[in-house]
């Protein structure tokens, strides 16, 4: 079989390429190599095809290459996860009126799964938000900070600890929950 200057045959790199759209190895595989009809054969190639050494090398200069090119870095990905996980709702109303999607804060904005505007009759519009599920939310950044362990006991962190880290990923918003706690221990 020929391989092309990266040591991967075109059936390699139809089977990588496939792979980064989804990550799903069975559904890469079956693509790659279409005589392949059965999942648990194509399951365990996968597997197989993913620890090779060229293959991997690919995946990850492809995945580099991709990160670099939208701009994807570990720290705009922890502070979007933090406004997600630590959006408070209040913020989407002035006055007791609720914000359109436009003057929502920059924190509460990456939160809003979807909106729906509302034309009323007299002229008005009316907002309809969804938000993204805050407890997965809040469960990822749980797992990032090393909260749970494999055996699922939870790792015991400092408050000192815990704001450094958010403080790091997103320093406004460490500042505004520091004031809270602070506001309800002093009562």
């Amino acid at each position: 079989m020929e391989k092309n200057r990266k040591g991967l045959t075109p059936a390699q790199r139809n089977f990588a390429d496939e792979w980064l759209t989804d990550h799903n190895g069975t559904r890469a595989y079956i693509a790659a190599y279409p005589r392949v009809k059965k999942n648990e054969t194509a399951k365990a190639a996968a597997s197989r095809l993913l620890t090779c050494v060229n293959v991997a090398a690919y995946i990850q200069a492809k995945q580099a290459e991709i990160s670099a090119m939208y701009n994807v870095t570990h720290q705009r990905t922890l502070r979007e996860e933090s406004y997600i996980a630590f959006a408070n709702i209040g913020e989407a109303f002035r006055d007791g009126v609720l914000l359109a999607p436009d003057k929502l804060p920059e924190t509460l904005q990456p939160a809003v799964r979807n909106f729906e505007i509302i034309d009323q009759a007299d002229g008005s519009r009316k907002f309809k938000y969804r938000f993204w599920d805050k407890g997965k939310a809040l469960e990822r950044l749980s797992r990032y900070l090393g909260l749970f362990q494999k055996d699922d006991k939870q790792k015991s962190i400092t408050l000192v600890e815990l704001f450094s880290s958010l403080a790091a990923i997103n320093p406004k918003l460490a500042e505004a929950v520091r004031k809270k706690m602070r506001e309800r221990v002093m009562g």
